[in-house]
């Protein structure tokens, strides 16, 4: 008797989870949109394959999006899908899930160009160059995002009539204990050295960045230093800026 009812369980349950991931993934999405953090459009396919024309953030268009559906990560108690992002001529590969903490992403690797992270920050200023993104984990908690894993901005430039190139930026994370942030620094070759960070709250974020001209930096560079920021007395600029994510 029990082993007929194990069996009609396991039964139930297998055709419960073929009929999800085999629906239509636009039906699914009608009932889940208003508990993402993005908004879908164009959506195709299913739970199991399935791609959305386009991924938006607070109304800004992101990337296209292709995902696959990974079972194996029941076994976890996560229900993950494997991801693609394309944007232009970038690419970023990783997975996104919902296990027992909430929303993540997690491996996260490739490019993303610089103005779509600048659009996700709403930062005002037009920015240039890629962005490589080499992300182990992403979530976003009760106090900000938890982050692990590195972000690099590479051929960095502040956009314009006449770009201003910054070198290559790195961004980390701070791994002091109860802070959460990215620690900013310079890989020594550009017209700046760079020292800050920006530290994340449920409200959205803080960057505090020293930055120093080098002999390297020319006259347009510095002048905007002098209208981003306060002069320091070792002739650095201290930029400070607030945001929402």
């Amino acid at each position: 008797m029990k082993r007929a009812l194990f069996l009609v369980f396991t039964f139930l349950l297998t055709w419960l989870v073929a009929m999800v991931v085999t629906a239509p993934a636009p039906w699914l999405h009608g009932r889940i949109a208003d508990r993402l953090p993005v908004t879908l459009t164009g959506i195709e396919g299913t739970l199991w394959h399935g791609r959305a024309r386009s991924v938006q953030w607070n109304g800004r268009p992101l990337a296209r999006l292709e995902w696959r559906w990974r079972p194996w990560r029941l076994l976890l108690a996560d229900l993950e899908l494997g991801i693609t992002l394309h944007s232009g001529a970038h690419l970023l590969e990783g997975a996104a899930g919902i296990g027992a903490g909430g929303a993540y992403l997690r491996e996260l690797a490739g490019t993303l160009p610089a103005p779509l992270l600048g659009r996700l920050l709403k930062i005002e200023a037009p920015l240039e160059g890629e962005v490589v993104v080499d992300l182990e984990y992403l979530a976003n908690g009760e106090e900000g995002p938890e982050i692990e894993g590195t972000l690099a901005w590479r051929e960095a430039a502040l956009g314009g009539k006449k770009p201003i190139p910054l070198g290559e930026i790195l961004l980390e994370p701070d791994l002091e204990e109860g802070r959460r942030g990215l620690k900013i620094r310079d890989r020594g070759e550009g017209p700046l050295r760079l020292e800050g960070e920006i530290t994340f709250d449920a409200r959205g974020f803080h960057l505090d960045l020293l930055a120093t001209p080098r002999e390297s930096a020319d006259r347009q560079l510095v002048t905007a230093l002098k209208l981003a920021g306060r002069r320091e007395r070792n002739g650095g600029y201290r930029i400070s800026y607030d945001g929402r994510m």
